[in-house]
């Protein structure tokens, strides 16, 4: 889960570079539509209210971005702990090592550059931009 300013300002950015935006659109147009719910991804506070209201109904583990950025290490540590997985130090390191931002960002799998050009035009921007670090 992740702040929504922040998620505004990526949803931003990623539609001002995705193929089927054919101009970059006006920040304060933009803003509105992510408050109405008429963005790509649709209603970001709907989504998250709906995980929310279930949180006791399914086995859920909510993790903010931003936790995740000032401390990854605790962040895999308690998901192992929910996953009821162990790591031991060495495997700690990896996992977190190749989670952090930088590591993903090099990664172009996690940076989106296999999807088709139709969708997201790789060059004019990187999926992952800045995240936080």
């Amino acid at each position: 889960m992740e702040n929504p300013k922040d998620v505004i300002n990526s949803l931003y950015h990623f539609e001002a570079m995705a193929s089927y935006a054919k101009t970059s659109p006006d920040f304060d147009h933009f803003f509105k539509k992510f408050l109405d719910g008429e963005v790509f991804a649709g209603s970001w506070f709907d989504h998250v209210h709906g995980w929310c209201t279930h949180r006791d109904q399914f086995n859920i583990l909510f993790i903010k971005y931003e936790d995740m950025i000032m401390d990854l290490r605790s962040v895999v540590k308690q998901m192992c702990k929910f996953l009821g997985k162990e790591l031991d130090e060495e495997a700690l390191d990896i996992v977190v090592k190749r989670a952090s931002f930088n590591e993903m960002k090099k990664d172009p799998l996690a940076n989106k550059e296999d999807l088709p050009e139709e969708f997201y035009n790789v060059k004019k921007g990187k999926f992952m931009r800045k995240g936080g670090e």
